[in-house]
Protein backbone atom coordinates (compact mmCIF):
# COMPACT_ATOMS: atom_id res chain seq x y z
CA UNK A 1 0.00 0.00 0.00
CA UNK A 2 1.59 3.19 -1.15
CA UNK A 3 0.94 6.27 0.96
CA UNK A 4 2.10 9.84 0.69
CA UNK A 5 5.59 9.46 2.25
CA UNK A 6 5.77 13.10 3.34
CA UNK A 7 2.94 12.32 5.77
CA UNK A 8 4.01 8.84 6.85
CA UNK A 9 2.62 8.30 10.34
CA UNK A 10 3.05 5.57 12.88
CA UNK A 11 -0.32 4.24 13.91
CA UNK A 12 1.27 3.09 17.17
CA UNK A 13 0.46 6.45 18.77
CA UNK A 14 -3.20 5.96 17.93
CA UNK A 15 -3.74 2.36 19.08
CA UNK A 16 -7.31 2.88 20.29
CA UNK A 17 -8.37 5.18 17.47
CA UNK A 18 -10.30 4.01 14.46
CA UNK A 19 -9.28 4.82 10.91
CA UNK A 20 -11.71 6.28 8.39
CA UNK A 21 -11.27 5.68 4.66
CA UNK A 22 -12.82 8.00 2.12
CA UNK A 23 -13.40 7.01 -1.50
CA UNK A 24 -14.15 10.27 -3.31
CA UNK A 25 -16.43 9.87 -6.31
CA UNK A 26 -18.04 12.41 -8.59
CA UNK A 27 -21.53 11.81 -7.17
CA UNK A 28 -20.99 10.01 -3.86
CA UNK A 29 -18.33 9.59 -1.20
CA UNK A 30 -17.88 6.05 0.10
CA UNK A 31 -16.83 5.66 3.71
CA UNK A 32 -15.34 2.71 5.57
CA UNK A 33 -14.15 2.50 9.15
CA UNK A 34 -11.80 0.21 11.03
CA UNK A 35 -12.32 -1.41 14.37
CA UNK A 36 -10.43 0.15 17.29
CA UNK A 37 -7.59 -2.38 16.93
CA UNK A 38 -6.98 -1.30 13.30
CA UNK A 39 -7.42 -4.89 12.15
CA UNK A 40 -10.71 -5.04 10.26
CA UNK A 41 -12.28 -2.61 7.79
CA UNK A 42 -16.04 -2.40 7.31
CA UNK A 43 -18.14 -0.44 4.83
CA UNK A 44 -19.67 2.37 6.84
CA UNK A 45 -21.75 4.86 4.90
CA UNK A 46 -22.18 6.83 1.72
CA UNK A 47 -22.45 10.60 1.57
CA UNK A 48 -23.88 12.48 -1.37
CA UNK A 49 -21.21 14.74 -2.71
CA UNK A 50 -21.81 18.48 -2.74
CA UNK A 51 -18.41 19.41 -4.20
CA UNK A 52 -17.22 19.21 -0.58
CA UNK A 53 -19.05 22.16 0.79
CA UNK A 54 -19.18 23.02 4.48
CA UNK A 55 -21.98 20.52 5.15
CA UNK A 56 -19.73 17.68 3.93
CA UNK A 57 -16.91 18.76 6.26
CA UNK A 58 -19.36 19.17 9.15
CA UNK A 59 -20.70 15.65 8.61
CA UNK A 60 -17.15 14.25 8.57
CA UNK A 61 -16.10 16.21 11.69
CA UNK A 62 -19.17 14.88 13.54
CA UNK A 63 -18.48 11.32 12.37
CA UNK A 64 -14.82 11.54 13.41
CA UNK A 65 -15.77 12.72 16.88
CA UNK A 66 -18.62 10.23 17.39
CA UNK A 67 -16.65 7.21 16.14
CA UNK A 68 -13.29 8.04 17.75
CA UNK A 69 -11.39 8.35 14.47
CA UNK A 70 -7.69 9.19 14.78
CA UNK A 71 -6.65 9.03 11.12
CA UNK A 72 -8.35 9.62 7.77
CA UNK A 73 -7.12 8.08 4.54
CA UNK A 74 -8.31 9.35 1.18
CA UNK A 75 -8.21 7.11 -1.86
CA UNK A 76 -5.82 8.35 -4.55
CA UNK A 77 -7.02 6.91 -7.89
CA UNK A 78 -3.85 6.97 -9.95
CA UNK A 79 -3.82 5.39 -13.40
CA UNK A 80 -2.34 1.89 -13.69
CA UNK A 81 1.02 3.35 -14.76
CA UNK A 82 1.05 5.60 -11.67
CA UNK A 83 0.32 8.87 -13.45
CA UNK A 84 -2.21 11.42 -12.25
CA UNK A 85 -5.72 11.53 -13.62
CA UNK A 86 -8.53 14.04 -13.28
CA UNK A 87 -9.95 11.89 -10.46
CA UNK A 88 -6.59 11.70 -8.66
CA UNK A 89 -6.17 15.49 -8.83
CA UNK A 90 -9.70 15.81 -7.42
CA UNK A 91 -8.79 13.46 -4.54
CA UNK A 92 -5.62 15.49 -3.88
CA UNK A 93 -7.69 18.67 -3.65
CA UNK A 94 -10.20 17.03 -1.31
CA UNK A 95 -7.38 15.68 0.88
CA UNK A 96 -5.80 19.13 1.15
CA UNK A 97 -9.14 20.66 2.13
CA UNK A 98 -9.73 17.89 4.68
CA UNK A 99 -6.31 18.61 6.23
CA UNK A 100 -7.39 22.22 6.73
CA UNK A 101 -10.83 21.31 8.06
CA UNK A 102 -10.18 18.30 10.30
CA UNK A 103 -8.23 17.93 13.52
CA UNK A 104 -6.88 14.45 12.68
CA UNK A 105 -4.12 13.54 10.20
CA UNK A 106 -5.15 12.92 6.58
CA UNK A 107 -3.20 10.64 4.21
CA UNK A 108 -3.54 9.97 0.50
CA UNK A 109 -3.38 6.24 -0.29
CA UNK A 110 -3.07 4.57 -3.66
CA UNK A 111 -6.43 3.05 -4.54
CA UNK A 112 -5.79 1.52 -7.94
CA UNK A 113 -8.26 -1.29 -8.67
CA UNK A 114 -10.18 -0.99 -5.36
CA UNK A 115 -13.51 -0.42 -7.15
CA UNK A 116 -12.92 -3.45 -9.35
CA UNK A 117 -12.02 -5.57 -6.31
CA UNK A 118 -15.07 -4.28 -4.42
CA UNK A 119 -17.38 -5.25 -7.32
CA UNK A 120 -15.77 -8.71 -7.43
CA UNK A 121 -16.28 -9.23 -3.69
CA UNK A 122 -19.88 -8.00 -3.81
CA UNK A 123 -20.61 -10.34 -6.73
CA UNK A 124 -19.11 -13.29 -4.88
CA UNK A 125 -21.07 -12.53 -1.72
CA UNK A 126 -24.29 -12.40 -3.77
CA UNK A 127 -23.47 -15.72 -5.46
CA UNK A 128 -22.91 -14.18 -8.89
CA UNK A 129 -19.89 -14.80 -11.04
CA UNK A 130 -17.45 -11.86 -10.74
CA UNK A 131 -17.54 -10.94 -14.43
CA UNK A 132 -17.88 -7.24 -15.14
CA UNK A 133 -21.01 -5.42 -14.17
CA UNK A 134 -24.29 -7.23 -14.82
CA UNK A 135 -27.24 -5.47 -16.40
CA UNK A 136 -29.86 -3.85 -14.18
CA UNK A 137 -32.26 -6.76 -14.62
CA UNK A 138 -29.73 -9.59 -14.37
CA UNK A 139 -31.12 -12.59 -12.53
CA UNK A 140 -34.72 -11.35 -12.49
CA UNK A 141 -37.54 -12.90 -14.48
CA UNK A 142 -40.17 -10.72 -16.05
CA UNK A 143 -42.89 -9.84 -13.56
CA UNK A 144 -40.84 -10.84 -10.53
CA UNK A 145 -40.60 -8.18 -7.81
CA UNK A 146 -37.16 -6.91 -6.98
CA UNK A 147 -36.00 -6.56 -3.40
CA UNK A 148 -35.65 -3.00 -2.27
CA UNK A 149 -31.95 -2.63 -1.67
CA UNK A 150 -29.41 0.09 -2.32
CA UNK A 151 -28.37 0.41 -5.96
CA UNK A 152 -25.26 -1.62 -6.74
CA UNK A 153 -23.20 1.53 -7.42
CA UNK A 154 -23.99 2.83 -3.93
CA UNK A 155 -22.78 -0.46 -2.45
CA UNK A 156 -19.67 -0.26 -4.66
CA UNK A 157 -18.72 3.13 -3.15
CA UNK A 158 -18.57 2.04 0.50
CA UNK A 159 -17.18 -1.38 -0.47
CA UNK A 160 -14.37 0.29 -2.43
CA UNK A 161 -13.57 2.42 0.64
CA UNK A 162 -13.52 -0.78 2.69
CA UNK A 163 -11.10 -2.48 0.26
CA UNK A 164 -8.87 0.61 0.39
CA UNK A 165 -8.91 0.64 4.19
CA UNK A 166 -8.28 -3.10 4.54
CA UNK A 167 -5.28 -2.80 2.21
CA UNK A 168 -3.94 0.03 4.37
CA UNK A 169 -4.52 -1.95 7.59
CA UNK A 170 -2.78 -4.99 6.11
CA UNK A 171 0.20 -2.82 5.14
CA UNK A 172 0.43 -1.60 8.75
CA UNK A 173 0.76 -5.22 9.91
CA UNK A 174 3.46 -5.95 7.32
CA UNK A 175 5.44 -2.84 8.28
CA UNK A 176 5.53 -3.70 12.02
Amino acid sequence: MKTDKSQDLSHQTMQSDKILAIDVGRVRVGLAISDSTATLASPFNILSRHEFEEEDYSALRKLIQEEGVGLVIVGHPLSLDGSCTESSRDAETVAQELKKSLTVPVLLCDERLTSKEARRRLAESAGRPPVGRPSKNAGWKRGQRKRRSPPRKVLDDSAAASVLLQSYLDSLKRDR
